[in-house]
């Protein structure tokens, strides 16, 4: 990736913020939007590292005073350009949110609000509540799932099983004969007005379970499902060390999933977000949707040739 010669079109940010002091959880729910703001910031100025007042203040949330006084203290590393205008160093400025509690994402306040007022739901209890939730009749628009799979596959899968086994052939077919089966669920949801949108991370097939993975994709996709891969690297000037795995719904209920320490899917995390916060992590999830571009899982599949 990259964008050094690109124009940054870095979004206005707020002004007249008083202080960079640690937030209270009051003040986080408030300001989802800023956070929408700086995460994309931070990915219009990516690969850079130094910024100028106006990225910094996009990135901060700051005003121009406080932003300056931020420097004055040498809270931030900053440098002069020939002319005398200062640059604000990317990644102190970063470091700095981090310091005092500040998400550079909407996901990340959304893992914290799941782990501190959702409640826990084994394997059953996940899938049992979830459907649940698909059948309720108020419910309009996408359904997002964020979708990392570096975990193992379910040892109860038939065609998982044959592809480990060696016998690929048996795996596919195995996996196309679930094809009426996702096609009838496929129409269900369109006919709901609840599309699944999932969002795959993953930038190689570099293990037999992700080799296994996409073929199985590429079933839900002739299904009708909506699959789109994104490369990781384009998730790095987000600054995030790891990515929650999560299904998002247009209710404001999130499930954030989680899995044993053999890396076997062990249920979810459900709760009911704030609506400033269901807003931002819907952004920033749709901006991930248009990164990974609609023919990406043909692209993958294409570097990885085979059957």
């Amino acid at each position: 990736m990259n964008r050094a010669h690109e124009p940054a079109q870095v979004p206005e940010p707020l002004t007249g913020a008083p202080s960079m002091n640690p937030p209270t959880r009051r003040h986080r729910e408030q300001d989802w939007a800023m956070v929408v703001r700086r995460a994309a910031a931070l990915w219009e100025t990516e690969p850079r590292d130094w910024l100028t007042p106006v990225q910094a203040r996009a990135i901060t949330g700051l005003g121009p005073q406080p932003l300056s006084q931020l420097a004055d203290d040498d809270q931030v590393r900053t440098q002069r350009t020939s002319g005398g205008h200062r640059r604000y160093n990317r990644a102190h400025l970063i470091g700095y949110l981090r310091e005092h509690g500040h998400p550079l994402t909407p996901l990340e306040g959304v893992v914290e609000h799941a782990r501190i007022h959702g409640a826990a739901l084994d394997r059953p209890a996940y899938h049992q509540h979830a459907a649940h939730t698909r059948r309720r009749c108020d419910l309009s628009g996408p359904i997002y799932r964020l979708d990392l799979h570096t975990h193992a596959g379910d040892d109860q899968d038939p065609a998982w099983q044959a592809w480990q086994e060696g016998d690929r052939a048996r795996a596919q077919q195995l996996l196309k004969e679930e094809l009426p089966a996702l096609q009838a669920q496929h129409r269900a949801e369109q006919n709901r007005g609840l599309p699944w949108r999932r969002i795959w991370v993953v930038d190689a097939l570099s293990t037999t379970y992700l080799e296994f993975l996409a073929r199985a994709h590429r079933v839900k996709a002739q299904a009708g499902g909506q699959i789109r891969v994104l490369n990781p690297d384009l998730l790095r000037s987000w600054q995030v060390d790891q990515w929650p795995e999560l299904v998002l719904y247009p209710n404001r209920l999130v499930y954030v999933l989680r899995h044993a320490s053999t890396g076997h899917p062990e249920g979810a995390h459900h709760a009911l977000l704030p609506d400033p916060l269901a807003q931002a992590a819907r952004l920033q999830l749709e901006l991930m949707w248009q990164q990974a571009g609609p023919r990406s899982l043909d692209h993958l599949l294409g570097r990885h040739s085979g059957p």
